[in-house]
């Protein structure tokens, strides 16, 4: 089960890389179902640790983390950086706006 748990995790982390969101939902749903099974199976907590340790999973996890917390950095400067332009278009459109009135004749 915890193999299938590092397949996905590894599937997440291509996924991000190629920018493939919707194949990133996916795997993200099927791990979370495996976590789900692996709370209600009866192991040892250091059963569970040694097969962790084995399959490197933590590594994975924290390359997994990594990318998606730097995938959101980058997402969020793009949001910012349009804001940016969408106020500085408002800014100069009413700008415009203004001159007209002050062109008229009184």
């Amino acid at each position: 089960m915890l193999e299938d748990f590092k397949k996905y995790t590894l599937e997440c982390i291509n996924s991000l890389n190629n920018e493939d969101y919707d194949a990133l939902d996916n795997f993200i749903l099927k791990r979370q179902e495996i976590l789900s099974q692996i709370s209600k199976i009866d192991c040892s907590p250091e059963e569970c640790r040694k097969i962790v340790d084995e399959l490197d999973i933590l590594s994975h996890q924290k390359i997994l983390s990594d990318i998606i917390i730097s995938r959101q950095k980058e997402l969020r400067d793009k949001i910012d950086n349009t804001e940016k332009k969408k106020s500085a278009a408002n800014s100069y459109n009413n700008l415009a706006r203004g001159a007209v009135i002050f062109s008229k004749k009184l």
